[in-house]
């Protein structure tokens, strides 16, 4: 993470990163990166394997077309990326 301000919530654990960190998150393991502060918060993410990196372009367009739930569903199956039952995506 570049800057500190983001929290990561590994499991039912969370944690608040400061800048400067490496955060290694195993394969399958349940997890969210947010901004726990007011300020803007950067950070780098590789992935391995990649690919990850289409969702997130595809949800940048979506955000600013101001897309339909369904579009967002769509999103997910075309570039595999699943959320646990219950979690906060749920609410797109």
């Amino acid at each position: 993470m570049l800057d500190s301000g983001i929290e990561v919530r590994l499991n039912d654990r969370k944690i608040p990163i400061a800048g400067g960190t490496v955060v290694a998150i195993p394969a399958g393991t349940i997890h969210e990166v947010t901004n726990a502060s007011n300020a803007k918060a950067r950070s780098i993410i590789f992935t391995n394997p990649g690919g990850l990196e289409l969702f997130f372009a595809g949800l940048n367009d979506l955000v600013q077309s101001g897309a339909q739930r369904c579009e967002f569903a769509d999103l997910f199956e075309r570039t595999g990326t699943k959320f646990p039952q219950g979690s906060s995506s749920q609410s797109i």
